[in-house]
């Protein structure tokens, strides 16, 4: 009976911009843009922290009045005392950024990335869902199931969803949760490195309608290659337990046995069926000229690949066809009209990966010199907590009694991000940062 764990290692380039979401927006009194297009996080309450009394009650009595004059006040003061990171931003977003700073009509929030402390990451569950969907392909090249849409226009995806989860647990052989054999496949986070974040304006676009783009938003990205020119490595280790796999495991077997193979081969398999689809449908509708060029990049980058090597695609905005198993299905009658572009041209979340048994040292901490630095950051870390701990309550108490009051709750949904509302996000994040 086998009781191993096999290990391989992925390495991964993204290609077009990759966005995960936090949940949460970065909103404009809390990032500057310069004049080179280079954006900066800025930590308010850090900022507020440093300023000398007099301007911490001018910056906070501004915060009452609007928030264009929030925003020009701490573009004007030593804001970069207080960045917590520096990216990109694609031309795209800077030309919106300059020309609707000044206007209190546009607050230009930002839809943040996944992150730690602060730290972005690709979370091992984004990587697994995308693997899981590409691997039910393998099994779903006979199905024949009616998908349609409802009276709002929507599809009716309880319908679908139901159907598809009696394909996957009839393809995987399991009746409930414990007995899924992707419980025995696990993938860890990966750590992104900061500097390669970049700010994208998406769009929803109508392909089938010419000039035809929905609101658009600002999202937080990982750079990709075609997109940005960024080359970065992302590493991620992938985990199988064998032994649960083996039917002389016990209880806690799974019938359906999953290999590393396994999943390079469908993940290869699936990423070609979905350009080829994606091609075949932007042509024959009125998509922008460039997404064309792209996907016919992509399908080179395909060809191309080596043995242990796949395109994927994951992440927010990549589309009903790249999360279902519509691809495979006889009987599919719609196709979403709508596809998620960066700047209006690049396709979300694709990256090639290659699937490796040796084991890549990404650690920087493993060389001494930087070990040393590390120790000095976190002396200054504590040391600046410690700081934060004694001015902490005298600055809350200022902001809760200027934002406490009862004008405080009639502030309108765009004035509303100072204030109360103002004084419990930065309460929050200062006690979970304490926590950290």
């Amino acid at each position: 009976m086998s009781k191993t764990i096999e290990r391989y290692y992925l390495q991964l380039q993204p290609l077009t911009p990759i966005h995960i979401g936090s949940g949460e927006e970065i909103m404009p009194y809390e990032y500057i843009v310069d004049d080179n297009g280079k954006y900066y996080r800025i930590d308010l309450f850090e900022l507020l922290n440093v300023m000398p009394p007099e301007k911490r009650e001018e910056l906070v009595k501004i915060m009452e009045k609007d928030l264009v004059e929030v925003r020009s006040s701490i573009a004007d003061y030593n804001w970069k005392s207080s960045v917590i990171y520096q990216g990109k931003t694609s031309s795209d977003f800077a030309t919106d950024y300059n020309k609707n700073i000044k206007r209190s009509a546009n607050n230009l929030a930002i839809d943040e990335f996944i992150n730690s402390k602060r730290r972005p990451y690709i979370p091992g569950s984004s990587l697994k869902g995308a693997f899981r969907t590409a691997y039910l392909h393998k099994f779903a090249d006979n199905i024949n199931y009616q998908i349609s849409r409802n009276r709002a226009g929507f599809f009716n995806v309880r319908d679908s969803r139901r159907k598809a989860q009696q394909i996957e647990s009839g393809a995987l052989e399991y009746r409930d949760f414990f007995g899924d054999p992707f419980q025995t496949v696990k993938f860890s986070d990966s750590s992104l490195n900061i500097d390669n974040m970049e700010i994208h304006k998406t769009y929803s676009v109508n392909v089938t309608k010419e000039n035809s783009n929905g609101i658009p938003y600002y999202q937080e990205t990982v750079a990709g290659l075609l997109s940005s020119n960024v080359e970065q490595n992302i590493f991620a280790e992938l985990s199988i337990d064998k032994a649960r796999q083996d039917n002389n495991y016990g209880k806690n077997s799974v019938r359906h046995s999953i290999s590393a193979k396994d999943l390079l081969s469908a993940t290869k398999e699936f990423s070609k069926k979905l350009i080829e689809a994606e091609l075949n449908y932007l042509r024959s509708n009125t998509a922008p000229t460039e997404t064309i060029r792209i996907y016919q990049h992509l399908k080179s980058i395909h060809a191309d690949l080596e043995e242990n090597e796949s395109l994927i695609r994951f992440g927010k905005g990549i589309g009903f066809n790249s999360t279902t198993l519509n691809l495979s299905n006889k009987r599919t009658t719609v196709n979403p009209v709508s596809r998620v572009l960066a700047d209006h041209k690049f396709p979300m979340g694709w990256a090639v990966f290659s699937l490796n048994e040796e084991k890549h040292d990404v650690s920087i901490l493993n060389n001494k010199e930087i070990k040393e630095k590390s120790k000095k950051m976190e002396k200054k870390k504590e040391a600046k907590i410690q700081k934060k701990k004694e001015n902490y309550p005298k600055l809350m108490d200022y902001i809760k009694g200027e934002y406490g009051k009862s004008e405080a709750k009639k502030a309108t949904m765009d004035r509303m991000r100072g204030k109360g509302k103002l004084y419990k996000k930065y309460k929050r994040e200062y006690e979970k940062y304490l926590k950290g």
